[in-house]
């Protein structure tokens, strides 16, 4: 080697001659920096999709399942955070009034933020905010140590308020994950009465009347509440059947609580995304004979519903009137069911075609024109006994009596007349003018009927809307969603090191300032927290639990987690908002959102 650099080594010498000592120290500062803010650290992270683990490594579901049936697993837990509580608050959840709260509010408070938890209570943590909804408060502290004084007043404060749960471990930012997982653990032991569980700073805004309302429809808040009229619309096709329904729905689980059964899993997750109008909020069609023939052997159809298509829930609307949709003539139409109030009345219509069909082989359709017509001829048989055909009805048969009446009296007149032809030509003018203004007043009745049943069929649609209620076994996991990078640059706050997260992606997580969770979720959670390894920032470490549990974070823009921008009306939907430490600050929005019911 040395015989081959032999004739470069004039070169080399000359080379190293020329380098001074401002250089070496140029090339090794470049270096420090590109180290510092992590250049060469990428370089050797594994690719998050491709090799992501956490320990524990293994399957831990059996060990999940063991311990919600209370029995021991083949593996203890390797992280139970078990430290003692100096407030334990095991009794905070039980109420006298409510056996299970609505929403529970678990606030990680700084011990010695009096000031602030102060101003929460009279704010959005007041527990009474809505008489008929029952929340808890309660704040989450750790402890000073050595500072005997400061614990002295939150004793005190615990003893006045009874809202304090507080652990023996250093309330520091760093321990924020074992602040959080306390609460966990808390509400797991000593609350499962509640079915959702927010967890906040102590410096954020919160709406309880918005978070309620998120928690009725996550999916479309807050669409839902600008235009109730905006739900989902999915179309089932069915070959056999030859016909398409439509349905009226926000998820599965609302499809599941109007016993409606989809043919697959890809039929519930259909088109999210196709606005509706005011005429798309009423009951599908009446099912054909052959359509229930066919029906009736698919799962979900039920016998005492055989003459409804087992797609919607709600009440029946009278629209054969408006559509003017009418069965053969001869033939006995298939009964249909008026649902009013709680009762159902019975009802068979025939049509009034010649012929019983029409070209297509189906009911022939009768505009408002043709049936008046019929009626002036006394074609039309009231075979259905409906209010607002009994009306019409009454209305055309007095029309009658009074065009009688008139013809008569016309005759009458004309006694010392022979001429006949005139008097048909005065008949016929009569008729012809009552026949027109019966026509215009039946018409402005059925054009004021059809704004009528517009409106009701709209308000019953947002009642629909505003009613949805997710199911006990939801596993929600909602907030400010990130998908970002761990900090590499050793200056962060939040640098992480290779030997402790080596991938160079984090799982989707939820940033910690505010985010709710169900119970059946917060419960998966815990347990799975038991088999997953500490790791010092909450937000991440709940984002790696909920991978482990197999829980998908869920979005929503209205958990703002830096300080929206303050207006009189653009918190009108805003959840939650970062940066609100001063009181004072907090209390006066917050009352100023009150007033205009936003909060």
């Amino acid at each position: 080697m040395i015989c081959l650099l032999e004739p470069c080594r004039p070169r080399l010498v000359r080379f190293a001659s020329r380098i001074k000592l401002k250089h070496v120290l140029l090339f090794f500062l470049v270096i420090g920096i590109l180290d510092v803010f992590g250049a060469f650290t990428h370089m050797f992270e594994l690719s998050y999709d491709k090799h992501f683990s956490y320990p524990y490594d293994g399957d831990i579901q059996p060990f999940i399942e063991a311990l919600k049936r209370k029995k021991k697993p083949e593996m203890e837990p390797i992280n139970d955070y078990n430290y003692s509580y100096i407030h334990d608050g095991k009794d905070y959840c039980v109420d006298n009034d409510f056996k299970t709260h609505r929403l529970v509010f678990l606030i990680k408070s700084a011990a010695p933020n009096f000031e602030r938890r102060s101003a929460i209570r009279s704010t959005w943590g007041f527990q009474k905010r809505f008489f008929d909804v029952p929340t808890k408060t309660i704040f989450m502290l750790g402890v000073h140590e050595n500072d005997h004084d400061l614990q002295e007043r939150i004793n005190e404060e615990a003893g006045a308020y009874n809202d304090i749960l507080q652990a023996n471990f250093i309330d520091s930012y760093y321990n924020n994950t074992i602040k959080t997982m306390m609460g966990f653990k808390w509400a797991y032991y000593h609350c499962r009465n509640a079915k959702f569980y927010m967890f906040v700073d102590d410096d954020m805004y919160v709406s309880v009347k918005n978070m309620l309302r998120f928690i009725r429809n996550p999916a479309y808040y807050p669409e839902y509440l600008k235009d109730p009229s905006r739900m989902v619309k999915r179309e089932i096709k069915d070959d056999d059947v030859g016909g398409s329904y439509d349905i009226l729905s926000t998820d599965s689980d609302v499809l599941r609580s109007r016993n409606v059964t989809a043919t697959s899993d890809s039929d519930v997750r259909g088109s999210f995304e196709v606005p509706l109008t005011s005429d798309d909020l009423v009951r599908v069609r009446r099912a054909t004979a052959k359509e229930k023939i066919l029906l009736r052997r698919r799962e979900g159809w039920k016998k005492h519903e055989k003459t409804r298509m087992p797609l919607t829930s709600g009440q029946g609307l009278n629209d054969e009137l408006h559509r003017g949709e009418l069965d053969r003539k001869d033939n006995i139409g298939p009964r249909t069911e008026q649902v009013v109030g709680n009762k159902s009345q019975k009802r068979r219509s025939s049509s009034l075609t010649e012929d019983g069909v029409d070209g297509v082989g189906g009911p022939r359709i009768v505009n408002l024109n043709e049936r008046i017509e019929m009626v002036m001829n006394g074609r039309f048989k009231r075979d259905v006994k409906v209010q607002e055909v009994d009306i019409l009805a009454d209305k055309v048969q007095s029309t009658k009596n009074d065009l009688g009446s008139r013809v008569q009296h016309d005759f009458t007149s004309q006694k010392g007349k022979v001429l006949n032809g005139k008097v048909k030509s005065s008949k016929k003018a009569l008729r012809t003018e009552m026949t027109g203004d019966l026509k215009n007043d039946v018409s402005e009745k059925v054009k004021n009927e059809k704004a009528s049943n517009d409106y009701l069929k709209l308000t019953r649609g947002r009642r629909q809307v505003l009613d949805l209620e997710l199911p006990d076994d939801v596993r929600l996991f909602a907030g400010y969603v990130f998908v970002s990078s761990p900090h590499r640059h050793k200056t962060s706050k939040w640098y992480v090191p290779l030997s402790e997260y080596p991938f160079h992606l984090w799982p989707p997580y939820v940033t910690a300032g505010a985010y709710v969770l169900s119970k059946v979720a917060l419960v998966d959670m815990y347990l799975t927290s038991l088999y997953t390894k500490h790791f010092r920032f909450d937000d991440i470490y709940l984002g790696i639990v909920a991978k482990k549990a197999d829980i998908e974070p869920f979005h929503c823009d209205e958990f703002h987690f830096y300080k929206k921008d303050y207006t009189k009306f653009n918190y009108k939907y805003v959840i939650a908002s970062h940066g609100y430490g001063d009181p004072e600050e907090l209390t006066n929005i917050w009352n100023e959102q009150k007033a205009m019911g936003n909060a």
